[in-house]
């Protein structure tokens, strides 16, 4: 049930000193019956669409200087894209959203990439590599460099990069 799985999100992410609590649940038919539980508790819902990279992308990537890194080089860019968001309402959201990223560094491994455009931070995304499958996770371009062909960009270098480690698929969720 929702009050079951928002125990479980709390016991989990609560030990962990995080504030903010997320739960997937991968199966729609299932999700949609939760959705109200969780209305009711006073969360917000979102539909995902997982996308798998079946074929090397159709075009090149876009002229972007992407560059692979650790959370701490990209977490000036992570810290802007936060403090953007709508939801962080106070510096203590944005402190435990940006440490949330130095966690999945620790214990998934992420690795994240960083598009400049015209040597500005633009964009940035980030990917986990578990037992061949590659995910490519939090693709976000700052407001005043969309449409320039950013997300593209930093999506392909971590698919590439999920793939030169050994990844046998490569995928993204879309909300």
């Amino acid at each position: 049930s929702a009050p079951e799985l928002a125990e479980e999100a709390e016991r989990i992410l609560g030990s962990a000193g995080l504030g903010h609590r997320q739960v997937f649940v991968p199966d729609g038919a299932t999700g949609g019956r939760l959705a109200p539980g969780f209305g009711a508790m006073r969360w917000s819902t979102d539909q995902l669409v997982v996308m798998s990279q079946r074929h090397p992308p159709a075009r090149s990537a876009p002229d972007v200087d992407v560059r692979e890194g650790s959370f701490e080089e990209a977490r000036p860019l992570i810290e802007e894209v936060v403090r953007r968001a709508p939801y962080a309402t106070s510096e203590q959201v944005v402190r435990q959203l940006v440490e949330h990223r130095a966690v999945l560094e620790r214990v998934a491994a992420a690795r994240f990439f960083v598009g400049r455009v015209e040597g500005d931070d633009a964009g940035v995304c980030e990917a986990y590599l578990i037992d061949g499958v590659g995910q490519v996770e939090d693709v976000n371009t700052l407001e005043e460099h969309r449409r320039k062909g950013v997300a593209t960009a930093v999506v392909t270098a971590a698919a590439d990069g999920c793939r030169a480690r050994g990844a046998d698929l490569v995928f993204l969720i879309a909300d």
